[in-house]
């Protein structure tokens, strides 16, 4: 018994000074790859990419952006779940791959389980625009030309089950008004259709259309933010509008796969929110019509989870299923 109890007290000790150890580790000892379920050039890619280059400023370590792009981010976060919570392998993903999924399809994840959200880095607005031969001109105008169409108006969004498709169909309800939705395979597909007069509107994130907007190749009616764009000083939200509740962004942010050790997730959380009170990198976002808009660790998993339960109502009530 004694042998045997001397031989606990070893392996007791022997785990505590492994696990001293390894809390003492100077995370990140080597390169980490980030995950981004987009392809190269996008939004989402150059945002992880700005931020990558950051943490490896912040962590003076390397940060690898790797696109797994496909199926609106599925792919990535079906490789993320596979790999060790050890840190160094994360996720840069959106509410459109993050928040909606579920609710058309049965993943090969859980995306509330399977991982651990880390920080939210970036807000992009929603924006409606017309072709410019519309005579809609701002949202009172919008309502109006919709309503006399009787059911016939249509507009473009970045797919089925696409954030932009979840956000009209909630517009549809706060306006009182009927459209009918063209899915699209991306913004760029959409806007190009509207920009020719095939669809005589779109909703879109504001990232994805900026130039075009600046160089008034589409009108702009409104964005879905809390408040305006600093690129876009003179274009409303929806909120001040008359329409306070409707607050509605495509969020970006970072993930890791669940069972990160927590100071792992903290050090990382606290670099990024580092990272993104960068002057020169807010500036050089919100020049393209994003909103840098940082939640640290337990601000964006409270924030996630409510996120969640909020599409899931909205996507109920519009009767929106899988295709």
């Amino acid at each position: 018994m004694k042998k045997l109890i001397t031989r606990l007290l070893i392996a007791l000790i022997g785990a505590c000074t492994f696990t001293a150890a390894c809390a003492d580790d100077p995370y990140p000892t080597r390169s980490v790859r980030v995950l981004v379920g987009y392809s190269p050039g996008g939004a989402t890619d150059l945002q992880a990419r700005l931020l990558a280059e950051g943490l490896q400023k912040q962590l003076g370590q390397s940060f690898i952006v790797e696109n797994r792009q496909g199926a609106s981010g599925v792919l990535a976060a079906t490789a993320l779940k596979s790999q060790p919570p050890d840190g160094y392998t994360l996720m840069v993903a959106t509410s459109g791959a993050m928040a909606i999924p579920q609710n058309f399809q049965k993943l090969p994840y859980d995306p509330l389980t399977d991982f651990v959200p880390v920080a939210q880095i970036v807000a992009n607005d929603l924006v409606m625009i017309v072709n410019n031969k519309s005579p809609a001109h701002d949202l009172a105008s919008f309502v109006q030309l919709v309503k006399s169409q009787k059911g016939s108006y249509s507009y473009g969004v970045s797919g089925h089950g696409s954030i932009t498709h979840v956000a009209g169909e909630r517009l549809k309800q706060e306006l009182g008004i009927d459209m009918q939705v063209v899915p699209y395979r991306g913004d760029s597909m959409a806007f190009a259709d509207t920009l020719g007069g095939s669809v005589p509107a779109s909703f879109v994130a504001m990232p994805s259309v900026d130039q075009a907007v600046k160089a008034g190749q589409v009108k702009a009616l409104f964005v879905t933010g809390s408040k305006r764009l600093s690129a876009f000083p003179d274009l409303p939200t929806l909120a001040e509008l008359g329409h306070p509740d409707f607050v509605m962004s495509s969020w970006i942010a970072v993930f890791a796969p669940a069972g990160t050790p927590a100071p792992i997730v903290k050090k990382l959380s606290d670099s990024i929110g580092r990272v993104m009170a960068d002057a020169k990198l807010i500036q050089m976002l919100e020049s393209t019509g994003s909103r840098v808009e940082y939640r640290n660790q337990a601000e964006f998993e409270k924030f996630y989870r409510g996120d969640v339960d909020s599409f899931a109502r909205i996507i109920k009530a519009a009767n929106i299923s899988a295709k």
